[in-house]
Protein backbone atom coordinates (compact mmCIF):
# COMPACT_ATOMS: atom_id res chain seq x y z
CA UNK A 1 0.00 0.00 0.00
CA UNK A 2 2.49 2.45 0.62
CA UNK A 3 4.41 1.70 -2.91
CA UNK A 4 1.03 2.63 -3.92
CA UNK A 5 0.69 6.00 -2.50
CA UNK A 6 4.73 6.66 -2.98
CA UNK A 7 4.23 5.76 -7.10
CA UNK A 8 1.24 8.46 -6.87
CA UNK A 9 2.97 10.82 -5.33
CA UNK A 10 5.90 10.85 -7.94
CA UNK A 11 3.55 10.77 -10.83
CA UNK A 12 1.93 13.88 -9.67
CA UNK A 13 5.23 15.44 -8.92
CA UNK A 14 6.10 14.57 -12.58
CA UNK A 15 2.71 15.81 -14.12
CA UNK A 16 3.47 18.84 -11.97
CA UNK A 17 7.16 19.76 -13.30
CA UNK A 18 6.33 18.58 -16.94
CA UNK A 19 3.72 21.19 -16.86
CA UNK A 20 5.93 24.10 -15.02
CA UNK A 21 8.44 23.19 -17.50
CA UNK A 22 6.11 22.94 -20.22
CA UNK A 23 4.89 26.47 -19.85
CA UNK A 24 8.77 28.02 -19.40
CA UNK A 25 9.51 26.52 -22.18
CA UNK A 26 6.30 27.46 -24.49
CA UNK A 27 7.01 31.30 -23.54
CA UNK A 28 10.48 30.87 -24.11
CA UNK A 29 9.64 29.46 -27.98
CA UNK A 30 6.91 32.34 -27.94
CA UNK A 31 9.72 35.05 -27.01
CA UNK A 32 12.68 33.89 -29.45
CA UNK A 33 9.88 33.48 -32.68
CA UNK A 34 9.08 37.27 -32.08
CA UNK A 35 12.47 38.36 -32.03
CA UNK A 36 13.27 35.85 -35.20
CA UNK A 37 10.11 37.53 -37.07
CA UNK A 38 11.05 40.74 -35.75
CA UNK A 39 14.23 40.84 -37.07
CA UNK A 40 13.51 39.48 -40.51
CA UNK A 41 11.10 41.96 -40.60
CA UNK A 42 13.79 44.13 -40.12
CA UNK A 43 16.20 43.04 -42.39
CA UNK A 44 13.28 42.81 -44.99
CA UNK A 45 12.65 46.54 -44.56
CA UNK A 46 16.42 47.49 -45.47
Amino acid sequence: MKNKIFYVLVLAFLVFISFYYGGLIKQNVLRVNDFVIGNFYNIKDY
